[in-house]
Protein backbone atom coordinates (compact mmCIF):
# COMPACT_ATOMS: atom_id res chain seq x y z
CA UNK A 1 0.00 0.00 0.00
CA UNK A 2 1.34 3.41 -0.91
CA UNK A 3 1.38 5.78 2.02
CA UNK A 4 -0.12 9.16 1.46
CA UNK A 5 1.95 11.34 3.76
CA UNK A 6 5.34 9.71 4.16
CA UNK A 7 8.20 9.90 1.72
CA UNK A 8 11.43 8.75 3.41
CA UNK A 9 13.58 10.57 0.86
CA UNK A 10 11.90 13.86 1.61
CA UNK A 11 11.77 13.41 5.37
CA UNK A 12 15.04 11.88 6.66
CA UNK A 13 15.36 10.73 10.24
CA UNK A 14 17.05 13.87 11.53
CA UNK A 15 13.99 15.86 10.50
CA UNK A 16 12.12 14.15 13.33
CA UNK A 17 14.49 15.37 16.06
CA UNK A 18 12.73 18.38 17.51
CA UNK A 19 14.05 20.44 20.39
CA UNK A 20 11.77 22.21 22.83
CA UNK A 21 12.64 25.58 21.35
CA UNK A 22 12.10 24.44 17.79
CA UNK A 23 8.87 22.73 18.77
CA UNK A 24 7.52 25.85 20.45
CA UNK A 25 8.28 28.09 17.49
CA UNK A 26 6.85 25.62 14.99
CA UNK A 27 3.82 24.92 17.14
CA UNK A 28 2.97 28.62 17.29
CA UNK A 29 3.33 28.88 13.54
CA UNK A 30 1.26 25.81 12.81
CA UNK A 31 -1.54 26.88 15.13
CA UNK A 32 -1.77 30.17 13.29
CA UNK A 33 -1.62 28.52 9.88
CA UNK A 34 -3.92 25.60 10.63
CA UNK A 35 -6.31 27.79 12.58
CA UNK A 36 -6.62 30.08 9.59
CA UNK A 37 -7.23 27.16 7.25
CA UNK A 38 -9.92 25.68 9.46
CA UNK A 39 -11.73 28.98 9.83
CA UNK A 40 -11.52 29.67 6.14
CA UNK A 41 -12.47 26.16 5.09
CA UNK A 42 -15.73 25.62 3.26
CA UNK A 43 -17.98 23.48 5.47
CA UNK A 44 -20.94 23.71 3.10
CA UNK A 45 -20.82 19.98 2.41
CA UNK A 46 -21.62 19.24 6.06
CA UNK A 47 -25.02 19.61 7.66
CA UNK A 48 -28.12 20.95 5.95
CA UNK A 49 -27.86 21.69 2.24
CA UNK A 50 -31.40 22.98 1.61
CA UNK A 51 -32.33 26.29 3.28
CA UNK A 52 -34.46 25.99 6.41
CA UNK A 53 -36.63 28.83 7.67
CA UNK A 54 -36.82 29.29 11.43
CA UNK A 55 -38.59 32.66 11.56
CA UNK A 56 -42.33 32.28 12.03
CA UNK A 57 -44.96 34.59 13.42
CA UNK A 58 -46.38 33.57 16.77
CA UNK A 59 -49.26 31.22 16.13
CA UNK A 60 -51.10 28.33 17.69
CA UNK A 61 -49.23 25.09 16.92
CA UNK A 62 -50.91 22.70 14.52
CA UNK A 63 -51.23 19.13 15.81
CA UNK A 64 -49.16 17.11 13.34
CA UNK A 65 -50.33 13.78 14.74
CA UNK A 66 -53.87 14.27 13.43
CA UNK A 67 -52.49 14.88 9.93
CA UNK A 68 -50.25 11.81 10.07
CA UNK A 69 -53.09 9.59 11.29
CA UNK A 70 -55.01 10.24 8.05
CA UNK A 71 -52.14 9.19 5.80
CA UNK A 72 -51.91 5.89 3.94
CA UNK A 73 -48.78 3.88 3.12
CA UNK A 74 -46.82 5.62 0.37
CA UNK A 75 -48.42 9.04 0.89
CA UNK A 76 -46.43 12.29 0.91
CA UNK A 77 -47.36 15.05 3.36
CA UNK A 78 -46.13 18.54 2.43
CA UNK A 79 -46.02 20.82 5.45
CA UNK A 80 -46.76 24.54 5.16
CA UNK A 81 -44.79 27.42 6.60
CA UNK A 82 -46.18 26.82 10.05
CA UNK A 83 -45.47 25.73 13.58
CA UNK A 84 -46.43 22.10 14.24
CA UNK A 85 -46.74 20.38 17.60
CA UNK A 86 -45.43 16.96 18.49
CA UNK A 87 -44.92 14.38 19.70
CA UNK A 88 -45.65 12.55 16.46
CA UNK A 89 -45.85 8.76 16.28
CA UNK A 90 -45.54 7.35 12.75
CA UNK A 91 -46.68 3.76 12.24
CA UNK A 92 -47.50 4.04 8.53
CA UNK A 93 -44.88 2.50 6.27
CA UNK A 94 -43.38 4.42 3.33
CA UNK A 95 -44.74 7.76 4.56
CA UNK A 96 -42.92 10.92 3.43
CA UNK A 97 -43.15 14.15 5.46
CA UNK A 98 -41.55 17.09 3.66
CA UNK A 99 -41.22 20.36 5.56
CA UNK A 100 -40.23 22.14 2.32
CA UNK A 101 -37.67 24.12 4.30
CA UNK A 102 -40.47 26.06 5.99
CA UNK A 103 -41.97 23.97 8.79
CA UNK A 104 -40.94 23.76 12.44
CA UNK A 105 -42.00 20.71 14.44
CA UNK A 106 -41.67 21.12 18.21
CA UNK A 107 -41.93 18.59 20.99
CA UNK A 108 -43.05 21.40 23.30
CA UNK A 109 -40.37 20.36 25.82
CA UNK A 110 -42.34 17.21 26.71
CA UNK A 111 -40.72 14.10 25.22
CA UNK A 112 -39.27 12.94 21.89
CA UNK A 113 -40.55 14.84 18.86
CA UNK A 114 -40.81 12.05 16.24
CA UNK A 115 -41.28 8.33 16.87
CA UNK A 116 -40.66 6.25 13.75
CA UNK A 117 -42.28 2.91 14.55
CA UNK A 118 -42.44 2.05 10.87
CA UNK A 119 -40.35 1.07 7.88
CA UNK A 120 -39.23 3.16 4.90
CA UNK A 121 -40.42 6.55 6.15
CA UNK A 122 -38.69 9.73 4.97
CA UNK A 123 -38.51 12.87 7.11
CA UNK A 124 -36.89 15.83 5.38
CA UNK A 125 -36.45 19.60 5.04
CA UNK A 126 -37.64 20.81 8.43
CA UNK A 127 -36.53 22.10 11.82
CA UNK A 128 -37.12 19.70 14.70
CA UNK A 129 -36.89 21.32 18.11
CA UNK A 130 -37.63 21.27 21.82
CA UNK A 131 -37.68 17.69 22.98
CA UNK A 132 -38.01 16.86 26.64
CA UNK A 133 -34.94 16.68 28.85
CA UNK A 134 -35.07 13.15 30.27
CA UNK A 135 -32.02 10.89 29.96
CA UNK A 136 -34.11 7.99 31.28
CA UNK A 137 -36.53 8.28 28.36
CA UNK A 138 -33.76 9.29 25.94
CA UNK A 139 -35.81 12.26 24.75
CA UNK A 140 -34.68 13.09 21.24
CA UNK A 141 -35.57 14.75 17.97
CA UNK A 142 -36.19 11.47 16.15
CA UNK A 143 -36.47 8.03 17.75
CA UNK A 144 -36.20 5.22 15.20
CA UNK A 145 -37.34 1.67 15.98
CA UNK A 146 -38.02 0.60 12.38
CA UNK A 147 -35.90 -0.18 9.34
CA UNK A 148 -35.00 1.55 6.07
CA UNK A 149 -36.00 5.04 7.23
CA UNK A 150 -34.33 8.26 6.07
CA UNK A 151 -33.83 11.50 8.02
CA UNK A 152 -32.56 14.13 5.59
CA UNK A 153 -31.75 17.82 5.65
CA UNK A 154 -33.20 18.51 9.08
CA UNK A 155 -31.96 20.92 11.72
CA UNK A 156 -32.40 19.20 15.06
CA UNK A 157 -31.89 21.67 17.88
CA UNK A 158 -32.83 22.11 21.53
CA UNK A 159 -33.33 18.34 21.65
CA UNK A 160 -31.55 16.37 24.37
CA UNK A 161 -30.53 13.65 21.91
CA UNK A 162 -30.59 14.15 18.17
CA UNK A 163 -31.42 10.80 16.55
CA UNK A 164 -31.78 7.53 18.46
CA UNK A 165 -31.53 4.39 16.29
CA UNK A 166 -32.60 1.52 18.53
CA UNK A 167 -32.44 -2.11 17.39
CA UNK A 168 -33.01 -0.92 13.83
CA UNK A 169 -31.24 -1.59 10.55
CA UNK A 170 -30.55 0.05 7.20
CA UNK A 171 -31.55 3.57 8.22
CA UNK A 172 -29.94 6.73 6.83
CA UNK A 173 -29.26 10.04 8.58
CA UNK A 174 -27.81 12.51 6.11
CA UNK A 175 -27.13 16.23 5.85
CA UNK A 176 -28.60 17.10 9.23
CA UNK A 177 -27.34 19.67 11.72
CA UNK A 178 -27.66 18.45 15.30
CA UNK A 179 -27.18 20.23 18.63
CA UNK A 180 -28.37 19.50 22.16
CA UNK A 181 -30.01 21.60 24.87
CA UNK A 182 -28.15 24.88 25.17
CA UNK A 183 -29.15 25.27 28.82
CA UNK A 184 -27.26 22.12 29.83
CA UNK A 185 -23.57 21.77 30.61
CA UNK A 186 -21.72 19.46 28.24
CA UNK A 187 -21.72 16.43 30.54
CA UNK A 188 -25.50 16.73 30.96
CA UNK A 189 -26.29 17.13 27.29
CA UNK A 190 -27.31 14.19 25.12
CA UNK A 191 -25.69 12.56 22.14
CA UNK A 192 -25.95 13.74 18.56
CA UNK A 193 -26.74 10.29 17.18
CA UNK A 194 -27.07 7.13 19.23
CA UNK A 195 -26.87 3.67 17.68
CA UNK A 196 -27.84 0.77 19.93
CA UNK A 197 -27.94 -2.80 18.56
CA UNK A 198 -28.20 -1.30 15.08
CA UNK A 199 -26.78 -2.72 11.84
CA UNK A 200 -25.97 -1.42 8.38
CA UNK A 201 -27.00 2.18 9.01
CA UNK A 202 -25.44 5.12 7.16
CA UNK A 203 -24.51 8.41 8.85
CA UNK A 204 -23.46 10.77 6.06
CA UNK A 205 -22.70 14.46 5.68
CA UNK A 206 -24.00 15.58 9.08
CA UNK A 207 -22.74 18.36 11.33
CA UNK A 208 -23.02 17.94 15.09
CA UNK A 209 -21.92 20.50 17.64
CA UNK A 210 -22.63 21.43 21.25
CA UNK A 211 -23.61 17.88 22.11
CA UNK A 212 -22.09 15.43 24.56
CA UNK A 213 -21.01 12.49 22.38
CA UNK A 214 -21.97 10.43 19.38
CA UNK A 215 -22.16 6.78 20.45
CA UNK A 216 -22.20 3.42 18.70
CA UNK A 217 -22.86 0.53 21.08
CA UNK A 218 -23.36 -3.14 20.15
CA UNK A 219 -23.79 -2.07 16.53
CA UNK A 220 -22.16 -3.56 13.43
CA UNK A 221 -21.55 -2.84 9.76
CA UNK A 222 -22.43 0.84 9.94
CA UNK A 223 -20.90 3.57 7.78
CA UNK A 224 -19.88 7.00 9.10
CA UNK A 225 -18.64 9.21 6.30
CA UNK A 226 -18.03 12.88 5.58
CA UNK A 227 -19.42 14.13 8.89
CA UNK A 228 -18.23 17.18 10.83
CA UNK A 229 -18.06 17.31 14.63
CA UNK A 230 -16.94 20.42 16.53
CA UNK A 231 -16.71 21.20 20.25
CA UNK A 232 -18.05 18.00 21.76
CA UNK A 233 -16.70 15.41 24.19
CA UNK A 234 -16.36 12.25 22.05
CA UNK A 235 -16.84 12.78 18.33
CA UNK A 236 -17.63 9.06 17.95
CA UNK A 237 -17.41 6.52 20.78
CA UNK A 238 -17.62 2.84 19.80
CA UNK A 239 -18.22 0.13 22.39
CA UNK A 240 -18.63 -3.56 21.56
CA UNK A 241 -19.24 -2.41 18.00
CA UNK A 242 -17.59 -4.40 15.20
CA UNK A 243 -17.07 -4.16 11.45
CA UNK A 244 -17.80 -0.44 11.20
CA UNK A 245 -16.39 2.01 8.64
CA UNK A 246 -15.23 5.55 9.45
CA UNK A 247 -14.31 7.52 6.34
CA UNK A 248 -13.46 11.13 5.46
CA UNK A 249 -14.85 12.76 8.61
CA UNK A 250 -13.51 15.96 10.17
CA UNK A 251 -13.45 16.44 13.94
CA UNK A 252 -12.19 19.63 15.61
CA UNK A 253 -11.92 20.88 19.20
CA UNK A 254 -13.39 17.81 20.88
CA UNK A 255 -11.97 16.05 23.93
CA UNK A 256 -11.56 12.83 21.93
CA UNK A 257 -11.85 12.31 18.20
CA UNK A 258 -12.62 8.59 17.82
CA UNK A 259 -12.51 6.03 20.62
CA UNK A 260 -12.60 2.30 19.91
CA UNK A 261 -13.44 0.32 23.05
CA UNK A 262 -13.79 -3.47 22.87
CA UNK A 263 -14.56 -3.04 19.18
CA UNK A 264 -12.93 -5.06 16.40
CA UNK A 265 -12.45 -4.91 12.64
CA UNK A 266 -12.99 -1.17 12.27
CA UNK A 267 -11.70 0.40 9.06
CA UNK A 268 -10.83 4.07 9.58
CA UNK A 269 -9.58 5.97 6.52
CA UNK A 270 -8.95 9.54 5.34
CA UNK A 271 -10.19 11.32 8.46
CA UNK A 272 -8.89 14.62 9.86
CA UNK A 273 -8.88 14.95 13.66
CA UNK A 274 -7.42 18.11 15.09
CA UNK A 275 -7.09 20.08 18.33
CA UNK A 276 -8.45 17.48 20.74
CA UNK A 277 -8.76 19.48 23.95
CA UNK A 278 -7.19 19.09 27.37
CA UNK A 279 -4.17 17.38 28.88
CA UNK A 280 -5.54 13.98 27.88
CA UNK A 281 -7.04 15.03 24.56
CA UNK A 282 -6.49 12.34 21.94
CA UNK A 283 -7.26 12.01 18.27
CA UNK A 284 -7.74 8.23 18.38
CA UNK A 285 -8.07 6.02 21.44
CA UNK A 286 -7.88 2.23 21.25
CA UNK A 287 -8.77 0.21 24.35
CA UNK A 288 -8.71 -3.60 24.25
CA UNK A 289 -9.50 -3.59 20.55
CA UNK A 290 -8.10 -5.77 17.77
CA UNK A 291 -8.02 -6.31 14.01
CA UNK A 292 -8.53 -2.65 13.12
CA UNK A 293 -7.18 -0.82 10.08
CA UNK A 294 -6.16 2.81 10.61
CA UNK A 295 -5.13 4.13 7.19
CA UNK A 296 -4.25 7.54 5.72
CA UNK A 297 -5.65 9.70 8.51
CA UNK A 298 -4.34 13.02 9.85
CA UNK A 299 -3.99 13.41 13.62
CA UNK A 300 -2.93 16.97 14.37
CA UNK A 301 -2.16 19.22 17.37
CA UNK A 302 -3.47 17.23 20.33
CA UNK A 303 -2.01 15.82 23.52
CA UNK A 304 -1.88 12.37 21.94
CA UNK A 305 -2.19 11.32 18.34
CA UNK A 306 -3.01 7.66 19.00
CA UNK A 307 -3.48 6.18 22.48
CA UNK A 308 -3.04 2.41 22.90
CA UNK A 309 -4.46 0.65 25.97
CA UNK A 310 -4.04 -3.14 25.77
CA UNK A 311 -4.54 -3.05 22.02
CA UNK A 312 -4.65 -5.40 20.33
CA UNK A 313 -6.50 -7.25 23.07
CA UNK A 314 -5.79 -10.52 21.25
CA UNK A 315 -2.13 -10.36 20.13
CA UNK A 316 -2.76 -12.55 17.09
CA UNK A 317 -5.36 -10.07 15.81
CA UNK A 318 -3.09 -7.34 14.50
CA UNK A 319 -4.01 -3.67 14.34
CA UNK A 320 -2.71 -2.19 11.08
CA UNK A 321 -1.67 1.48 11.21
CA UNK A 322 -0.27 2.71 7.90
CA UNK A 323 0.12 6.00 6.07
CA UNK A 324 -1.08 8.36 8.78
CA UNK A 325 0.24 11.84 9.51
CA UNK A 326 0.74 12.52 13.23
CA UNK A 327 1.97 16.01 13.97
CA UNK A 328 2.28 18.71 16.65
CA UNK A 329 1.21 16.42 19.49
CA UNK A 330 2.74 15.98 22.92
CA UNK A 331 3.05 12.26 22.10
CA UNK A 332 2.56 11.03 18.58
CA UNK A 333 1.71 7.57 19.87
CA UNK A 334 1.28 6.68 23.53
CA UNK A 335 1.36 3.06 24.70
CA UNK A 336 -0.33 2.70 28.09
CA UNK A 337 1.05 -0.85 28.35
CA UNK A 338 3.91 -2.70 26.70
CA UNK A 339 1.63 -4.36 24.18
CA UNK A 340 2.73 -6.25 21.09
CA UNK A 341 0.77 -7.00 17.95
CA UNK A 342 0.42 -3.69 16.08
CA UNK A 343 1.74 -3.26 12.55
CA UNK A 344 2.87 0.37 12.36
CA UNK A 345 4.64 1.50 9.19
CA UNK A 346 4.96 4.29 6.65
CA UNK A 347 3.45 6.89 8.98
CA UNK A 348 4.73 10.47 8.97
CA UNK A 349 5.63 11.69 12.48
CA UNK A 350 6.77 15.28 12.70
CA UNK A 351 6.95 18.12 15.20
CA UNK A 352 5.76 16.05 18.15
CA UNK A 353 7.38 16.58 21.55
CA UNK A 354 7.77 12.80 21.76
CA UNK A 355 7.20 10.69 18.68
CA UNK A 356 6.39 7.44 20.54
Amino acid sequence: MKARYLNPKRFPGNHLMVTWKTFFIKAVLVVAILGFKVNAQDFSNFGTIYPLNEILNDSTPIALQSIVDKAKPGDTIYLDEAYYAGPVSIKTNRLVIDGQGKAIVSGLDKESVFYLECDSAHILNMTISNSGGSHDRIDCGVKITGNNNVIENCRIKECLFGVDIFKSDNNVVKHCEISSLTRRQKALKGDAIRLWWARRNTIHGNYWHDVRDMVVWYSEENLFEENLGIGNRYSIHFMYAHNNRIRANEFYDNSVGVFLMYSERTIMTDNLIMRSQGASGMCLGMKETSSNQILNNRFIYSAEGIHFDVSPFVPEKINTIIGNEIAFCRSGMFFHTNQEGNLIKENYFHNNLTQV
